[in-house]
């Protein structure tokens, strides 16, 4: 799919889209996976996409129920998925930033290891780095 593709499936104002994924973030691509894209929307729109994805065979992955308290929380997002395609949708400007720059940067760093992929992002989005001092090798010290 391309960005056109994707306006024209949503049928919906986007504030901004782009590409991510291991099929992007990595040299030479993985191309045996699913194709990803994040997309940030107005949250006035959450709920007419939800229902538009929903009768176009996309299936809605998460435990996140859309309503107006959750639509706009900084950390969250819906996953909708149909074949190989992911639309990753977000009201949130922050989470949207957070997305791209560690999609930036897992793409500087080629990060082929999926864990590390992951950790970064994690990181990232959630501020959830495991074992950052074993991560440093030791090497941490604290100023007073």
């Amino acid at each position: 799919m391309n960005q056109k593709e994707i306006f024209e499936l949503i049928k919906c104002p986007v504030q901004g889209i782009f590409p991510c994924g291991s099929r992007v973030t990595c040299s030479p691509p993985v191309l045996d996976t699913d194709e990803d894209w994040m997309i940030r929307i107005d949250s006035k729109d959450m709920l007419y996409l939800n229902l538009r994805l929903e009768g176009l065979g996309f299936e809605l992955g998460g435990s996140v129920c859309i309503n107006e308290r959750t639509v706009d929380s900084p950390q969250n997002f819906w996953s909708f998925t149909k074949g190989d395609v992911n639309l990753l949708i977000t009201c949130n400007l922050t989470f949207y930033t957070d997305f791209f720059n560690a999609t930036a940067l897992a793409k500087k760093f080629n990060l082929l290891a999926k864990e590390d992929r992951v950790m970064l992002f994690q990181t990232i989005l959630y501020g959830h780095c495991p074992n950052p001092l074993e991560l440093a090798n030791g090497e941490h010290n604290v100023v007073e």
